[in-house]
Protein backbone atom coordinates (compact mmCIF):
# COMPACT_ATOMS: atom_id res chain seq x y z
CA UNK A 1 0.00 0.00 0.00
CA UNK A 2 1.04 3.91 -0.41
CA UNK A 3 2.26 5.94 2.43
CA UNK A 4 -0.19 8.12 3.43
CA UNK A 5 1.03 10.81 4.85
CA UNK A 6 -2.36 11.77 7.20
CA UNK A 7 -1.66 8.10 9.44
CA UNK A 8 -0.15 8.62 12.93
CA UNK A 9 0.56 6.64 15.32
CA UNK A 10 -3.12 7.33 17.18
CA UNK A 11 -4.50 5.49 14.25
CA UNK A 12 -2.44 2.31 14.37
CA UNK A 13 -3.28 2.09 18.37
CA UNK A 14 -6.74 2.09 17.64
CA UNK A 15 -6.64 -0.19 14.95
CA UNK A 16 -4.28 -2.73 17.11
CA UNK A 17 -5.76 -2.05 20.40
CA UNK A 18 -2.58 -1.23 21.53
CA UNK A 19 -1.24 1.99 23.73
CA UNK A 20 0.09 5.17 21.17
CA UNK A 21 3.09 4.71 23.24
CA UNK A 22 3.85 1.15 23.12
CA UNK A 23 2.95 1.80 19.28
CA UNK A 24 5.89 4.79 19.07
CA UNK A 25 8.52 2.65 21.25
CA UNK A 26 8.17 -0.28 18.36
CA UNK A 27 9.12 2.46 16.21
CA UNK A 28 11.60 4.18 18.36
CA UNK A 29 12.82 1.40 21.06
CA UNK A 30 11.58 -1.83 19.15
CA UNK A 31 14.38 -3.67 21.50
CA UNK A 32 12.28 -3.16 24.69
CA UNK A 33 8.69 -4.74 22.87
CA UNK A 34 7.96 -7.95 22.61
CA UNK A 35 8.41 -9.38 18.93
CA UNK A 36 4.78 -10.42 19.02
CA UNK A 37 3.67 -6.63 19.59
CA UNK A 38 6.31 -5.84 16.57
CA UNK A 39 4.71 -8.18 14.66
CA UNK A 40 1.17 -6.71 15.26
CA UNK A 41 1.90 -3.02 14.85
CA UNK A 42 4.40 -3.23 11.67
CA UNK A 43 1.46 -5.62 10.12
CA UNK A 44 -1.37 -2.26 10.83
CA UNK A 45 1.55 -0.01 9.74
CA UNK A 46 1.62 -1.59 6.26
CA UNK A 47 -1.93 -2.46 6.40
CA UNK A 48 -2.86 1.87 7.19
CA UNK A 49 0.05 3.11 5.07
CA UNK A 50 2.33 4.77 7.75
CA UNK A 51 5.83 5.15 7.51
CA UNK A 52 7.89 6.83 9.88
CA UNK A 53 10.44 9.10 9.22
CA UNK A 54 13.84 7.04 9.94
CA UNK A 55 15.88 10.42 9.13
CA UNK A 56 14.03 12.52 12.12
CA UNK A 57 14.57 9.05 14.45
CA UNK A 58 18.36 9.15 13.20
CA UNK A 59 18.86 12.56 14.13
CA UNK A 60 16.94 12.55 17.76
CA UNK A 61 18.87 8.88 18.66
CA UNK A 62 22.59 9.49 16.82
CA UNK A 63 21.94 5.91 15.12
CA UNK A 64 21.70 5.68 11.49
CA UNK A 65 18.60 2.86 11.99
CA UNK A 66 21.07 0.66 8.74
CA UNK A 67 22.02 -2.84 9.36
CA UNK A 68 24.43 -3.95 6.12
CA UNK A 69 25.17 -7.26 4.47
CA UNK A 70 27.80 -8.05 2.42
CA UNK A 71 26.94 -11.19 -0.10
CA UNK A 72 28.59 -12.67 -3.03
CA UNK A 73 27.25 -12.39 -6.58
CA UNK A 74 29.17 -14.07 -8.57
CA UNK A 75 27.40 -16.41 -10.77
CA UNK A 76 30.24 -18.28 -12.49
CA UNK A 77 30.99 -20.85 -9.96
CA UNK A 78 27.45 -21.38 -8.81
CA UNK A 79 29.42 -22.94 -5.53
CA UNK A 80 31.53 -20.61 -4.75
CA UNK A 81 28.22 -18.26 -4.41
CA UNK A 82 24.60 -18.83 -2.26
CA UNK A 83 23.11 -19.04 -5.43
CA UNK A 84 19.94 -18.54 -6.13
CA UNK A 85 19.11 -19.51 -2.59
CA UNK A 86 20.81 -15.90 -1.56
CA UNK A 87 17.27 -13.93 -2.58
CA UNK A 88 15.41 -15.83 -0.13
CA UNK A 89 18.26 -15.03 2.29
CA UNK A 90 17.46 -11.19 1.20
CA UNK A 91 13.53 -10.67 1.50
CA UNK A 92 13.88 -12.56 5.03
CA UNK A 93 16.30 -10.58 6.03
CA UNK A 94 14.83 -7.42 4.88
CA UNK A 95 11.46 -8.24 6.17
CA UNK A 96 12.86 -8.51 9.62
CA UNK A 97 14.90 -5.55 9.77
CA UNK A 98 11.88 -3.03 8.49
CA UNK A 99 9.40 -4.98 11.21
CA UNK A 100 11.99 -3.72 13.57
CA UNK A 101 12.03 -0.37 12.03
CA UNK A 102 15.66 -1.28 10.40
CA UNK A 103 16.81 -0.81 6.79
CA UNK A 104 19.12 -3.30 4.69
CA UNK A 105 21.85 -1.94 3.04
CA UNK A 106 22.77 -4.39 0.61
CA UNK A 107 26.53 -4.78 -0.38
CA UNK A 108 27.21 -7.29 -3.73
CA UNK A 109 30.44 -8.45 -4.35
CA UNK A 110 31.58 -10.45 -7.06
CA UNK A 111 35.75 -11.45 -6.00
CA UNK A 112 37.52 -10.88 -3.28
CA UNK A 113 39.48 -8.00 -4.48
CA UNK A 114 35.87 -6.03 -4.66
CA UNK A 115 34.56 -7.09 -1.62
CA UNK A 116 37.50 -5.36 0.24
CA UNK A 117 36.89 -2.15 -2.14
CA UNK A 118 33.09 -2.00 -1.69
CA UNK A 119 34.07 -2.40 2.45
CA UNK A 120 36.69 0.14 2.26
CA UNK A 121 34.14 2.25 0.13
CA UNK A 122 30.64 1.70 2.52
CA UNK A 123 32.22 2.48 5.71
CA UNK A 124 34.13 5.75 4.66
CA UNK A 125 30.80 7.13 4.17
CA UNK A 126 28.54 5.24 5.87
CA UNK A 127 28.13 3.85 9.44
CA UNK A 128 26.01 0.78 10.24
CA UNK A 129 24.26 0.30 13.68
CA UNK A 130 25.66 -3.38 12.51
CA UNK A 131 27.14 -5.08 9.70
CA UNK A 132 26.85 -8.84 8.55
CA UNK A 133 29.49 -10.69 6.80
CA UNK A 134 29.00 -13.55 4.78
CA UNK A 135 31.38 -16.55 3.43
CA UNK A 136 33.79 -15.88 6.62
CA UNK A 137 37.10 -17.10 6.35
CA UNK A 138 39.52 -17.83 8.69
CA UNK A 139 41.54 -14.60 9.66
CA UNK A 140 38.94 -12.92 7.95
CA UNK A 141 40.61 -9.03 7.65
CA UNK A 142 36.61 -7.70 7.16
CA UNK A 143 36.25 -8.38 11.29
CA UNK A 144 39.19 -6.07 11.84
CA UNK A 145 38.44 -3.64 9.81
CA UNK A 146 35.02 -3.55 11.40
CA UNK A 147 36.50 -3.65 15.07
CA UNK A 148 38.10 -0.52 14.21
CA UNK A 149 35.50 1.28 13.24
CA UNK A 150 33.67 0.07 16.31
CA UNK A 151 30.31 -1.40 14.31
CA UNK A 152 28.77 -4.64 15.84
CA UNK A 153 29.67 -7.49 13.51
CA UNK A 154 27.66 -10.49 12.96
CA UNK A 155 29.18 -13.44 10.74
CA UNK A 156 27.52 -16.08 8.51
CA UNK A 157 29.99 -19.02 9.30
CA UNK A 158 30.53 -20.30 12.62
CA UNK A 159 33.73 -18.27 14.38
CA UNK A 160 35.68 -20.02 17.27
CA UNK A 161 34.65 -20.41 20.49
CA UNK A 162 36.65 -17.01 21.87
CA UNK A 163 34.76 -15.25 19.11
CA UNK A 164 33.45 -11.41 20.32
CA UNK A 165 30.38 -11.67 17.93
CA UNK A 166 27.22 -13.28 16.93
CA UNK A 167 27.45 -16.26 14.70
CA UNK A 168 25.43 -18.49 12.84
CA UNK A 169 25.77 -21.62 10.32
CA UNK A 170 24.16 -24.52 9.40
CA UNK A 171 25.99 -28.13 11.01
CA UNK A 172 28.30 -28.49 8.39
CA UNK A 173 30.34 -30.71 10.27
CA UNK A 174 27.39 -32.97 10.81
CA UNK A 175 25.89 -32.71 7.04
CA UNK A 176 29.61 -34.76 6.03
CA UNK A 177 29.42 -36.98 9.05
CA UNK A 178 26.48 -37.96 8.08
CA UNK A 179 26.21 -38.38 4.47
CA UNK A 180 29.31 -41.30 4.89
CA UNK A 181 27.74 -42.99 8.18
CA UNK A 182 24.41 -43.50 5.71
CA UNK A 183 26.68 -44.16 2.65
CA UNK A 184 28.96 -47.20 4.37
CA UNK A 185 25.71 -48.45 6.16
CA UNK A 186 24.10 -49.07 2.28
CA UNK A 187 27.45 -50.43 1.42
CA UNK A 188 29.27 -48.32 -0.51
CA UNK A 189 33.20 -48.72 -0.30
CA UNK A 190 35.03 -46.40 -2.38
CA UNK A 191 33.19 -42.84 -1.29
CA UNK A 192 34.65 -39.24 -2.54
CA UNK A 193 34.08 -36.02 -0.95
CA UNK A 194 34.10 -33.08 -3.50
CA UNK A 195 34.75 -29.62 -2.63
CA UNK A 196 35.14 -26.09 -3.67
CA UNK A 197 39.31 -25.44 -3.33
CA UNK A 198 38.14 -21.95 -1.33
CA UNK A 199 39.06 -21.43 2.56
CA UNK A 200 35.28 -20.65 3.71
CA UNK A 201 35.00 -21.63 7.56
CA UNK A 202 31.82 -23.93 6.30
CA UNK A 203 34.11 -25.65 4.12
CA UNK A 204 36.92 -26.80 6.74
CA UNK A 205 34.25 -27.73 9.00
CA UNK A 206 32.79 -30.15 6.29
CA UNK A 207 36.43 -31.20 5.94
CA UNK A 208 36.77 -31.69 9.70
CA UNK A 209 33.40 -33.75 9.17
CA UNK A 210 34.61 -35.77 6.63
CA UNK A 211 37.81 -36.51 8.26
CA UNK A 212 36.54 -37.40 11.49
CA UNK A 213 33.91 -39.77 10.00
CA UNK A 214 36.31 -41.66 8.24
CA UNK A 215 38.50 -42.66 11.26
CA UNK A 216 34.65 -43.59 13.14
CA UNK A 217 33.58 -46.17 10.40
CA UNK A 218 37.44 -47.53 9.09
CA UNK A 219 37.88 -49.44 12.50
CA UNK A 220 35.05 -51.78 11.13
CA UNK A 221 34.77 -51.01 7.46
CA UNK A 222 37.02 -51.73 4.57
CA UNK A 223 35.45 -48.36 2.88
CA UNK A 224 38.24 -45.73 0.56
CA UNK A 225 37.84 -42.65 1.04
CA UNK A 226 38.76 -39.35 -1.63
CA UNK A 227 39.08 -35.87 -1.14
CA UNK A 228 38.79 -34.01 -4.11
CA UNK A 229 39.02 -30.40 -4.39
CA UNK A 230 37.78 -28.54 -7.62
CA UNK A 231 37.75 -24.75 -8.92
CA UNK A 232 33.89 -24.15 -9.19
CA UNK A 233 35.04 -21.55 -11.27
CA UNK A 234 36.20 -23.13 -14.17
CA UNK A 235 34.00 -25.83 -15.45
CA UNK A 236 36.61 -27.41 -17.51
CA UNK A 237 39.00 -28.30 -14.87
CA UNK A 238 36.03 -29.95 -12.86
CA UNK A 239 35.22 -32.09 -15.72
CA UNK A 240 38.45 -33.36 -15.65
CA UNK A 241 39.14 -34.01 -11.97
CA UNK A 242 35.43 -35.39 -11.91
CA UNK A 243 36.02 -37.67 -15.03
CA UNK A 244 38.17 -40.40 -12.41
CA UNK A 245 36.03 -39.93 -8.97
CA UNK A 246 33.04 -41.00 -11.66
CA UNK A 247 34.75 -43.64 -13.06
CA UNK A 248 36.64 -45.02 -9.76
CA UNK A 249 33.64 -44.60 -6.70
CA UNK A 250 30.47 -45.89 -5.56
CA UNK A 251 29.74 -42.64 -3.73
CA UNK A 252 29.75 -38.86 -3.81
CA UNK A 253 29.34 -36.35 -1.50
CA UNK A 254 29.13 -32.72 -3.09
CA UNK A 255 28.07 -29.45 -2.40
CA UNK A 256 26.33 -28.00 -5.13
CA UNK A 257 23.51 -28.84 -7.78
CA UNK A 258 26.08 -27.69 -10.20
CA UNK A 259 28.53 -30.31 -9.48
CA UNK A 260 25.62 -32.88 -9.77
CA UNK A 261 24.99 -31.79 -13.30
CA UNK A 262 28.83 -32.42 -13.83
CA UNK A 263 28.56 -35.53 -12.28
CA UNK A 264 25.68 -36.48 -13.98
CA UNK A 265 26.49 -36.08 -17.46
CA UNK A 266 30.01 -37.80 -17.17
CA UNK A 267 27.85 -40.89 -15.41
CA UNK A 268 25.75 -40.92 -18.53
CA UNK A 269 28.74 -41.40 -20.88
CA UNK A 270 30.45 -43.37 -18.38
CA UNK A 271 27.53 -46.20 -18.28
CA UNK A 272 26.89 -45.56 -14.84
CA UNK A 273 23.27 -45.07 -13.37
CA UNK A 274 22.93 -42.65 -10.46
CA UNK A 275 21.13 -44.26 -7.36
CA UNK A 276 21.93 -47.67 -8.33
CA UNK A 277 26.15 -48.52 -8.79
CA UNK A 278 27.06 -44.86 -7.99
CA UNK A 279 24.90 -42.93 -5.25
CA UNK A 280 25.03 -39.16 -4.92
CA UNK A 281 24.63 -37.04 -1.56
CA UNK A 282 23.96 -33.27 -2.23
CA UNK A 283 24.09 -30.04 -0.25
CA UNK A 284 21.77 -27.48 -1.36
CA UNK A 285 19.47 -24.51 -0.62
CA UNK A 286 17.06 -25.25 -3.40
CA UNK A 287 16.27 -28.57 -3.53
CA UNK A 288 14.29 -27.63 -7.10
CA UNK A 289 17.39 -27.44 -9.01
CA UNK A 290 18.53 -30.91 -8.00
CA UNK A 291 14.95 -32.13 -8.83
CA UNK A 292 15.21 -30.67 -12.54
CA UNK A 293 18.36 -32.99 -12.80
CA UNK A 294 15.62 -35.48 -12.63
CA UNK A 295 17.60 -38.34 -11.09
CA UNK A 296 17.24 -40.25 -7.45
CA UNK A 297 19.66 -38.19 -4.81
CA UNK A 298 20.16 -38.02 -1.20
CA UNK A 299 19.96 -33.77 0.14
CA UNK A 300 20.94 -32.10 2.74
CA UNK A 301 18.77 -28.87 2.75
CA UNK A 302 19.82 -25.54 3.93
CA UNK A 303 16.79 -23.17 5.05
CA UNK A 304 17.88 -19.84 3.30
CA UNK A 305 15.08 -18.44 4.37
CA UNK A 306 15.62 -19.14 8.32
CA UNK A 307 19.34 -18.10 7.59
CA UNK A 308 17.70 -14.82 6.59
CA UNK A 309 15.56 -14.07 9.77
CA UNK A 310 18.22 -15.18 12.38
CA UNK A 311 20.80 -13.28 10.82
CA UNK A 312 18.93 -10.18 10.93
CA UNK A 313 17.98 -10.93 14.58
CA UNK A 314 21.16 -11.27 15.59
CA UNK A 315 22.29 -8.16 13.92
CA UNK A 316 19.23 -6.16 15.52
CA UNK A 317 20.37 -7.27 19.17
CA UNK A 318 23.64 -6.38 18.67
CA UNK A 319 22.63 -3.05 17.03
CA UNK A 320 20.91 -2.46 20.37
CA UNK A 321 23.08 -3.83 22.40
CA UNK A 322 19.67 -6.34 23.98
CA UNK A 323 21.54 -9.26 24.05
CA UNK A 324 23.35 -10.90 26.83
CA UNK A 325 26.45 -12.56 25.98
CA UNK A 326 27.52 -13.84 22.45
CA UNK A 327 25.12 -16.27 20.34
CA UNK A 328 26.61 -18.76 17.90
CA UNK A 329 23.21 -20.31 16.49
CA UNK A 330 23.62 -23.41 14.67
CA UNK A 331 20.82 -25.12 13.03
CA UNK A 332 20.81 -28.50 11.31
CA UNK A 333 20.96 -29.76 7.74
CA UNK A 334 17.29 -31.16 6.92
CA UNK A 335 17.51 -34.69 5.00
CA UNK A 336 15.74 -35.80 2.26
CA UNK A 337 15.15 -37.77 -0.28
CA UNK A 338 14.40 -37.01 -4.06
CA UNK A 339 13.64 -39.41 -6.25
CA UNK A 340 13.68 -39.95 -10.31
CA UNK A 341 10.08 -39.22 -11.93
Amino acid sequence: MAVNKNITIKDIARATGVSPATVGRVFSSPDIVKQKTIDVVMAAAKELGYQPSLAGKALRTGKSYDIAIMLPFDRQGSSATMGAAQYDLIAAFSSRCLANSYNMKLLPYTSASERDKVLDAYLTTFNPDAFVITQLELDDGRIARLQEGQIPTVAFGLADEASSMHCFDFDNYAFVFDAVKRLVTQGRTNIAFVVSQESYLHYMHQLRGFEDAQQTVQSSNKALFKLIKVDVSNDSATRTRLQKVVQECDAIITISPHLVHQIKKIAVSNNRTIGQDLLVCCSTATPSLLEMLDIPIACYYQDFNRAGETLAQLAIESATGSSSGVKQVVIPYEFMELLAT
